[in-house]
């Protein structure tokens, strides 16, 4: 991590969380620290596995907050990368990143975690980005 070598990271902790049979709990936290690094992919990656497993109840819905918020990024810097200039003037994807996967998943968190942080969390994340 120190490194910046995210992807091998990640395969340093998948390993990690199998032999200590942790359920996702090492990969949960490299999803946290990659994130806040800004590795959006590998992050997406590692909260991806740890739902997969399940990582315990109690971090799940942190973990799937966690990949919803990556796909967000990921679709901004997308967007932000594939732009292109024409004559002084930018598309119009650029006030409008694609963040369809991610507002699909925050929706499914909706669904999930009614009445909860994470509802009340995703239902700002969806209104803040398609205004």
């Amino acid at each position: 991590m120190e490194g910046k070598e995210f992807t091998r990271a990640f395969e340093v902790e998948k390993q990690l969380d199998a032999a200590t049979k942790a359920q996702g709990a090492v990969l949960y936290a490299f999803a946290e620290r990659a994130f806040r690094e800004r590795a959006f992919d590998v992050a997406a990656q590692a909260y991806r596995e740890a739902i997969a497993l399940p990582v315990s109840a109690t971090r799940l819905p942190y973990a799937k907050y966690g990949y919803a918020s990556c796909l967000k990024e990921l679709g901004a810097l997308s967007d932000t990368l594939s732009l292109s200039s024409v004559a002084g003037v930018m598309p119009a994807t650029e006030s409008l990143p694609r963040y369809e996967g991610a507002i699909a998943y925050f929706r499914e968190i909706i669904a999930e975690y009614p009445q909860s942080e994470f509802s009340s969390k995703s239902h700002y994340q969806i209104g803040s980005d398609t205004v």
